[in-house]
Formats: C-alpha cells, structure tokens, sequence
C-alpha cells in the first residue's frame, strides 16, 4: 500500500517537474523589456518604502508628486522637481517621470540587496506572464495546469 501511494506521488511530483522545467527552458522571459519595466517598478517600490522610514523626505515627496491621490508635497518642492524634468527634456532627456528621477540619487549599501529582490519579483512576475500566455495560446490546458498544482497539495 505505500509503495503504490509513493509510486503514485512520485508520477504526479514527476508530471509537475516536467510543467516546471518546460517553463523553465522557456527564458527568465521572452519580454525583457517587460522584465526591466517590472524590475524598475518594483526597485523603485521597495528604495521609497526603505526611504519611508527614514528622515530624508526626498524619495517620499517624489512618490507623493507621481501620486495624483492623497497628500501632495509642498509647491515650492514640486515647482523645483517641474522645472528639472524640464531642464531634462530640453537636455534631451525626454518622457522622463517624477519616479524616474530616484535613479539619479547615489547609491546605498542596501541597494544590491534591493536590487535582488526586484529581479526576484519580475522574474515572479515574468512566470505568471508566461503561465497566462500558454494559457490563452492553448498551448496547454487550463486544467492540465491546475491540476498539476492542485495534485501536489
């Protein structure tokens, strides 16, 4: 009796692997545009958040500026940030937003760290991108899939 139960669940971890590996072989992503974007998203993310407790009220009043909703930063500093991304645009710099400008700030000792866990978050992201096209390329079955998961639970 265990030996079938053993057998069973070495099939079903077997067919899961094989799902995992196929996805795998695939790339990180086909998109790597649209793992940089996710990547930059989610590095300016987590630098705000750190910046949130600290003093420097910098990254937080960027974040403030780029969200249209809630308390906005004072005008004087808004009117500064206006007049750079200005001043970058006639620089040639163009379509650069009030986010964006965090990358100009100097590096921190925490930065790789934060780094690392924005590349693990758009590869995350990069696998439920890739999990959804085979699903609406019907490549693979929906139930297929869910069953796989579902299997191993």
């Amino acid at each position: 009796m265990i030996d079938v139960h053993l057998k069973d669940c070495f099939v079903k971890t077997e067919v899961a692997t094989r799902l995992l590996l196929k996805l795998e072989r695939s790339g990180h992503t086909r998109n790597d545009q649209y793992y940089r974007e996710y990547k930059d998203k989610f590095l300016s993310h987590l630098k705000i958040q750190r910046e949130r407790t600290s003093t420097n009220t910098l990254l937080r009043d960027l974040d403030r500026m780029a969200s249209p909703d809630g308390l906005q930063p004072h005008a004087h500093f808004t009117t500064q940030i206006n007049q750079a991304i200005s001043v970058l645009s006639k620089a040639g710099f163009r379509g650069v937003n009030v986010l964006e400008l965090a990358k100009l700030l100097p590096r921190q000792a925490s930065d790789p760290a934060l780094e690392d866990m924005a590349a693990a978050y758009a590869g995350f992201e990069g696998v439920s991108h890739r999990v959804t096209s085979l699903l609406h390329d019907g490549r693979s079955s929906k139930s297929w899939i869910l069953s796989c998961f579902t299997s191993l639970c």
